[in-house]
């Protein structure tokens, strides 16, 4: 879970591979379901934050080893790694994401350790 700084909350919904933005004042109808980002369906989103400076989300897309960067609004931005592997710049099952305080983004990356 994760909060917008509109106050909208992100959830992932990690079995219905999906996440869903949420209105607190309206919470049981989201206000964007998102399953795609851009060529790539989310399959098992898991850890995600939302940058306070961009206020963009960046959710680790698991089964699909990619990091995915989304507008506060759920609006595809882009994709962070170029799929399966452990060269430099793939991922395999990222399961965490975070952002440090010099602003880069950490990636827990599960099968290259």
């Amino acid at each position: 879970v994760a909060v917008t700084n509109n106050g909208h909350v992100v959830v992932s919904d990690y079995k219905n591979h999906r996440l869903q933005i949420v209105d607190p004042s309206r919470p049981t109808t989201p206000l964007r379901v998102i399953s795609q980002c851009g060529n790539h369906t989310l399959k098992h989103p898991f850890f995600m934050f939302v940058d306070p400076s961009s206020n963009n989300i960046f959710v680790a897309n698991v089964n699909r080893s990619f990091v995915e960067v989304l507008s506060k609004d759920g609006h595809y931005i882009r994709s962070i790694g170029t799929g399966y592997g452990s060269s430099p710049g793939q991922l395999d099952n990222p399961c965490g994401v975070c952002l440090h305080s010099s602003n880069n983004i950490l990636v827990a990356d599960t099968r290259n350790h």
